[in-house]
């Protein structure tokens, strides 16, 4: 019933049809074997500009942009051996001089007429240039970051492998002659450069999380974490409970190593006790994996939740341990970098649970 007006005897279908191609936002023309319109809809001169009479006066190829005028007569050829044309993109120049890009299609009809519409993409275009020019940008920007860390790691290291060098040196010198103020002097130095180059290191572990230098594969969850807890070192009475079977997950090796190792280094770090724990979970939620890696350690303050996943700020109230202030900052750049996000719930006294997602 709803179809009833096409039967209407008012409208025939010459109507129909030409109602409807002028009221279209695409451009829809009718042309010949000349190589000229013989019909548009008004959506061609509200894109470029000109009036139908002015495009139907000359070729239509008087308007393609010189650069893509070749590939135009190609696709013309194409239409009169009986051809369609799907998806050719060229350039028409506006009536203000300016270019606006056009994708077609158009089928070949009897007695050589040509039935096209062309849609104007130049704001696609133009977007997915810039698009490609940031991407440009960034790509360079990490090339020089990659580069400068390498730079600053060389000419930090060797100062500091030249102190540490010459602290040895003024050890052997003294020899016997050593005072005990002197030597703990030099331990206190070298504990400090030690701490630099640990800094060092992590610092270029963060400018490398997201690099390209590895692909991301299926990764072992129980075999990596097996080769991670041996690093840690915690006391024996210390328990370390993770789940007899933990989904694989896509991911980097070296990052999702980091990523646990620092977790659970800063549970054993910042325990209360030898006999307290730390437990890891896994679970499937909102097409995520969630984790938690809960301890029952000496916990952070509400108000250093946020602040300790920047840069070189520490993960507890104290200074007890000896640590960069970097291990939380790289476990949310790795997080981040796969898609998923990190949070804590803690209070100082009552331990830590670090939650982050992963997608699955």
């Amino acid at each position: 019933a709803s179809m009833d007006y096409l039967e209407n005897p008012e409208f025939d279908d010459k109507e129909l049809i030409a109602h409807f191609f002028a009221l279209s936002l695409d451009l829809f023309c009718v042309a010949n074997d000349k190589g000229y319109f013989i019909h548009i809809n008004p959506a061609w001169e509200f894109t470029l500009g000109y009036t139908p009479e002015e495009l139907k006066s000359r070729p239509y190829v008087d308007f393609v942009h010189p650069e893509d005028l070749d590939a135009t007569i190609v696709e013309q050829g194409t239409l009169t051996e009986g051809r369609n044309v799907l998806n050719f993109e060229n350039r028409y120049r506006s009536k203000d001089g300016s270019w606006r890009w056009l994708a077609w299609k158009a089928s070949p009809q009897p007695k050589g007429i040509i039935f096209a519409v062309a849609r104007d993409i130049t704001e696609q275009k133009e977007e997915r240039r810039r698009t490609l020019e940031l991407i440009q940008k960034i790509e360079r920007i990490n090339h020089e970051l990659d580069q400068f860390a390498h730079i600053v790691s060389h000419d930090l290291k060797s100062p500091l492998r030249a102190v540490m060098s010459l602290s040895e040196f003024i050890v052997e010198d003294l020899g016997d002659n050593l005072s005990p103020e002197v030597e703990a002097n030099v331990k206190m130095l070298k504990e400090r450069v030690l701490g630099m180059n640990r800094m060092i290191e992590d610092l270029l572990k963060f400018a490398r999380i997201g690099s390209r230098e590895t692909l991301a594969e299926e990764v072992d969850l129980n075999t990596l974490l097996s080769e991670v807890l041996p690093v840690l070192s915690p006391p024996t009475t210390y328990q370390v409970i993770i789940p007899a079977h933990l989904h694989p997950v896509h991911g980097r090796w070296i990052e999702l190593t980091l990523l646990f190792q620092n977790l659970l280094n800063n549970a054993v770090k910042y325990r209360k006790s030898d006999h307290g724990f730390v437990k890891v979970t896994q679970a499937r939620k909102d097409g995520m994996w969630l984790f938690s890696v809960e301890d029952d350690g000496v916990g952070i303050p509400e108000r250093h939740h946020e602040r300790v996943f920047q840069l070189f700020q520490r993960a507890a109230p104290d200074n007890r341990t000896d640590g960069t202030g970097l291990g939380l900052a790289l476990v949310k750049k790795i997080v981040n970098a796969a898609g998923g996000r990190v949070w804590l719930d803690s209070a100082e006294g009552k331990g830590t649970t670090v939650w982050f997602t992963w997608p699955a």
